[in-house]
């Protein structure tokens, strides 16, 4: 047999046309049963699955699909299902796609998934899988998809040299990942997709990869914000924009703006400074009352305060190249470096992300940002002009964005805001929402908003923010009251947006109900923004 690839269409063939035997009929029960036994079914949509208890595949059990009498599919997304994925599944010798995404399911990936000769796609992402990822999966020899991104999998990624020509997608975004970029990767013909942003991978770009650029079927590429360093390969550079690259500190050589520099820059004195962007940026500021100045790498000119609050100033810092924005925090409380440390690791695209801090022989703290062009939701509602209109989509875009920015943190970083107010809530060019301040209450003592107050959960503050969309109004008092004032008078306007606003609405009353166990959590207000208005989560996908 000269074509690996062959081997699973004549496996089918075969099972299509010999009747399983009783043993083999037995086992795919067993390991299913397994399976079940081992998920948390909050919703009971494997009650099926007892319905007809010893033919998995009569039709009746929901989400298996068989060829033969033998199962070859499982497909069960969406479906709040927890727990972990049991061992017995390399039981299901005929499987040939595994589809358990956007789910809750933790735990490690079973290494049993390479034991299944027809293995051709898994899809286990937007779960909160961890530990490593087997390498006897990367190198499974049919395997043609693996989409694992959004679970909090670490470790390196193993794929072997002999990498299979039948890989067509490779997604591991958004985990925790480290080590050096994998060499074998870049062997395969077939690939379509490769995606491993958002990790902690480090090291160069190995020169390998440079043949990464001639793959005739490639059309995605993204290893972004990541900790890797050095050139980038010409032909990498020359297919792929400067996208798929930035967020490397000390990557260069991607776009005109980030060439390679000829002389190393020196290094600060201060050892306590990090900065996760490129050696060549300067950052010059002003420390607020004081006159001092602090040089960080090159030139910056510090501008008109942007915002005073309970965590400290923040300035308009404009560089050579770009603007940034500059917190100084108050006098502050608990270990600095390491909760700074771990705040900066935390990437989403609806967050606002750390860059650099300064710790400095004084105390000084400050943290450096991404600067947002278009300000804070609290202004765009409350201080825009006549002549800047914000419709329906917006409206929903921008609640939309805010809860997953906020269930990226909850469910990601185990990091609880606290303080979630609508000036809170940045926007970029495209007035895409970016939450701030996420995390700054572990570094110094606040005190909450007047209109946010909650001991509960942000879920609360949430619920406020989406009234706020809905209405227009400011919550000068007790959220009840934002809600009463919705409740009598929004419902008049709901012919313009029909169902979608009301729906909204509804939600967002939820949000604020009195008795926080009544509140939904954050990942069931996301789906139903979602499932309100489909186009948003096309959009996310995209």
């Amino acid at each position: 047999m000269n074509n690996p690839s062959l081997l699973p269409f004549l496996y089918l063939l075969i099972l299509s046309t010999i009747p399983p035997t009783s043993a083999q009929t037995k086992s795919d029960h067993q390991a299913l049963q397994s399976i079940k036994h081992h998920l948390y079914d909050p919703n009971g949509f494997l009650h099926s699955w007892n319905l007809t208890p010893s033919d998995a595949c009569s039709g009746g059990w929901v989400g298996i699909r068989c060829v033969g009498g033998r199962v070859v599919s499982i497909r069960l997304p969406f479906k709040s299902l927890a727990g972990r994925i049991s061992d017995s599944i390399g039981r299901l010798s005929a499987l040939r796609k595994l589809s358990l995404h956007d789910n809750a399911i933790g735990g490690p990936i079973p290494p049993s998934l390479a034991l299944l000769p027809c293995l051709r796609v898994v899809y286990l992402f937007n779960n909160r899988l961890s530990g490593l990822i087997p390498p006897s999966i990367l190198n499974h020899p049919n395997l043609q998809t693996i989409d694992l991104r959004n679970n909090s999998l670490v470790g390196p990624i193993d794929f072997g040299f002999l990498i299979p020509n039948s890989l067509h997608i490779v997604d591991l975004g958004f985990n925790a990942l480290s080590g050096p970029l994998p060499l074998g990767l870049a062997r395969s013909n077939s690939l379509t997709r490769i995606s491993l942003r958002h990790n902690r991978l480090s090291g160069p770009i190995p020169d390998e990869w440079g043949s990464i650029g001639d793959l005739p079927k490639l059309s995605l590429f993204n290893i972004s914000d990541n900790g890797l360093s050095g050139p980038v390969p010409a032909a990498l550079s020359a297919r792929f924009s400067s996208s798929s690259f930035r967020g490397n500190a000390r990557l260069c050589g991607y776009s005109a703006s980030v060439p390679c520099p000829s002389v190393p820059c020196p290094s600060p004195s201060v050892a306590s400074y990090r900065v996760r962007r490129s050696t060549k940026k300067v950052i010059l500021i002003a420390s607020g009352a004081v006159s001092t100045l602090l040089l960080l790498l090159c030139f910056a000119l510090l501008s008109e305060v942007m915002e005073k609050n309970a965590y400290g100033t923040t300035y308009k810092a404009t560089m050579v190249e770009e603007v940034v924005a500059v917190k100084r925090l108050r006098e502050g409380i608990g270990e600095f470096e390491t909760e700074v440390r771990a705040l900066g690791k935390v990437r989403h695209w609806n967050l606002v992300p750390l860059r650099a801090y300064y710790l400095g022989p004084k105390g000084e703290k400050l943290l450096v940002f991404d600067f947002m062009p278009r300000g804070s939701l609290a202004a765009l509602l409350h201080a825009r002009g006549p002549d800047t209109p914000i419709d329906w989509p917006m409206r929903m875009n921008i609640a939309t964005g805010t809860a997953r920015g906020l269930l990226h943190f909850h469910t990601k970083a185990n990091i609880i805001h606290g303080n979630l107010m609508s000036g809170d809530i940045l926007l970029d060019e495209h007035l895409n929402p970016k939450i701030s301040n996420f995390g700054l209450s572990r570094l110094i003592a606040t005190t909450s908003a007047l209109g946010y107050a909650t001991p509960e959960n942000d879920v609360y503050s949430l619920g406020v923010i989406m009234l706020e969309l809905l209405t227009g109004k400011s919550p000068g008092g007790e959220a009840v009251d934002m809600a009463w004032w919705a409740c009598h008078e929004l419902v008049r306007s709901a012919a313009a947006e029909g169902d979608e606003l009301l729906d909204t609405l509804n939600l967002a009353l939820r949000c604020v109900d009195p008795t926080p166990a009544a509140r939904p959590d954050v990942r069931q207000v996301v789906r139903r923004l979602e499932e309100i208005r489909p186009e948003m989560a096309a959009a996310a996908n995209d």
